[in-house]
């Protein structure tokens, strides 16, 4: 609207200052701006640009408008209804990451870039030759790493160009430093606003903390888990579940439904987070997370807060390494769900090796003999895959973890 204005005055006065007075009631909206152009923002204005918009929406034959509502997030206090004109002949277009519109609107879902696309935007941001064919795989790789979202590729093009970052580092560098490379804008020509990858999710993820803390917890955990396939029943404890259902029907009949309610509010919490795009519902029960929200949601955090989050994924697939479909000397065993699970394990391995030493600092409130378990279920994983090394690595952090846990609670140490 401020635009409007200038543009009115600048076209009425080309060669003298021009009377804002004069330019409220050509638009119909007295008192609109003030002697300095400025557009006054009480109630009772903003409802007359309001009606006036939709006055000349609603103009005989004016029936090529187009109205735009972009980057409608905010459902919760906002009600974007109330901003929809009832008549006119032209079209409405609303750019969110909300998937709730589908429910009253045609919904187009922009996905990633295709591969050449995402691969000539990057090596253009980045000033880089198309023409040699290292160069093109480097960018293959980066890209496919980004998910083959503009906005991602655009920060990694900066980066690299101003940086001079070369192509096959960059990867490494993103691992380790991903908000600063996620952050990087050009001083000119940029056209995501003062929007940053890293900004954007966190925006989302403000919103998400304010319904639901669990469901931010949720999504924090995942981090450390391979997000191209995360299943719900990661959340549910298979030998728990059994006992309630043989032992405490019966004595217990409310309990079950306890239980039952407690895998629903999982469902609802995946759901909360589907609804800001920070996850995608693959089908039922199954869901992914792309990886530049998979790797903002991990960096956001703080060390001693990784540390939290690594002890909680430990414990989750610590408990699915020990469930029948895994241990292979169970007759329910099933190779592909022991390489779903192996396939998360992997992940956290390689993003909570580095922390090994600091996992089991003794915490008084919640103790650690859970996490010790945990530990050797998911050593024992890695040791029938094979994974020599690796499952030595756990196992010796397992009997490490628990000499520490029994110095210190050693009288001695008292």
């Amino acid at each position: 609207m401020q635009r409007i204005i200038k543009e009115q005055a600048r076209i009425t006065w080309p060669e003298s200052a021009p009377d804002y007075e004069i330019v409220s009631l050509k638009l119909g909206i007295p008192g609109l701006v003030d002697s300095g152009g400025r557009i006054s923002t009480d109630s009772e204005t903003i409802s007359d640009i309001q009606s006036a918009l939709f006055r000349w929406l609603q103009l005989p034959d004016n029936n090529k408008w187009l109205l735009i509502f972009d980057n409608a997030d905010d459902l919760e206090t906002f009600d974007i209804q109330e901003y929809f004109p009832n008549y006119g002949g032209g079209a409405i277009l609303i750019t969110s990451r909300r998937p709730e519109f589908s429910h009253s609107a045609e919904q187009a879902d922009l996905e990633g870039l295709d591969k050449e696309s995402a691969i000539k935007l990057l090596l253009s941001l980045a000033h880089l030759s198309n023409s040699l064919e290292v160069v093109k795989h480097d960018a293959a790789n980066l890209v496919e790493k980004l998910g083959f979202m503009p906005l991602a590729i655009s920060h990694a093009g900066c980066f690299i160009h101003e940086a001079k970052v070369p192509l096959k580092e960059y990867l490494p560098y993103y691992d380790k430093a991903f908000m600063a490379v996620q952050s990087k804008k050009p001083r000119f020509g940029w056209n995501y606003r003062d929007d940053t990858a890293a900004t954007t999710w966190e925006i989302s993820f403000s919103k998400i903390e304010e319904q639901d803390k669990e469901a931010a917890l949720l999504l924090l955990i995942c981090s450390y888990l391979n997000p191209e396939e995360i299943f719900e029943d990661l959340w549910k404890d298979e030998q728990f579940n059994k006992n309630i259902q043989l032992e405490c029907r019966y004595y217990y009949p409310n309990l079950v439904n306890i239980i039952i309610s407690i895998f629903s509010l999982v469902k609802n919490r995946i759901m909360l987070l589907a609804s800001y795009s920070l996850v995608k519902i693959i089908r039922f029960g199954v869901f992914s997370i792309h990886p530049v929200v998979h790797s903002w949601a991990r960096e956001r955090l703080q060390r001693s807060e990784q540390f939290q989050i690594i002890r909680n994924v430990i414990r989750i697939l610590g408990r699915a390494s020990q469930t029948e479909k895994v241990l292979r000397e169970s007759s329910k065993w099933d190779t592909h769900e022991e390489r779903r699970i192996v396939s998360h394990l992997e992940y956290l391995h390689r993003s909570s090796e580095h922390s090994f030493s600091q996992i089991f600092l003794y915490d008084e409130r919640t103790g650690n003999e859970d996490l010790f378990f945990a530990f050797s279920n998911i050593a024992s994983v890695f040791d029938n895959q094979g994974k020599y090394h690796t499952a030595m690595q756990w196992y010796e952090r397992a009997l490490a973890g628990s000499e520490e846990n029994i110095r210190q609670r050693s009288p001695v140490n008292t």
